[in-house]
């Protein structure tokens, strides 16, 4: 699997945490000290943004956990599912 894909998942994930929240991307940047158009960036392309610490940060400010990247949810039967489904 190519890097970039990964970044691209958890991109969408983190996307999906913040609209589930009900949170803007205004505010979870806030909340994770990041610019709006890097988290805007990130969620659409997974680029910008490629540190652990700011992803954990970020994930936090939805209200999840690192490990919920990695739980089986509704959407997408597991996270490993969802990278397979994201374009090349």
């Amino acid at each position: 699997m190519e890097e970039q894909n990964i970044f691209v998942a958890i991109g969408q994930k983190v996307r999906d945490f913040r609209k589930q929240a009900g949170l803007t991307q205004k505010e979870v940047a806030e909340k994770a000290l990041v610019h709006q158009s890097d988290l805007a960036t990130f969620e659409k392309r997974g680029e910008k943004i490629k540190g652990l610490d700011i992803i954990s940060r970020i994930v936090e400010a939805t209200g999840h956990t690192m490990q919920d990247l990695f739980v089986e949810s509704p959407e997408k039967k597991t996270f490993t599912a969802s990278l397979m489904t994201c374009p090349s």
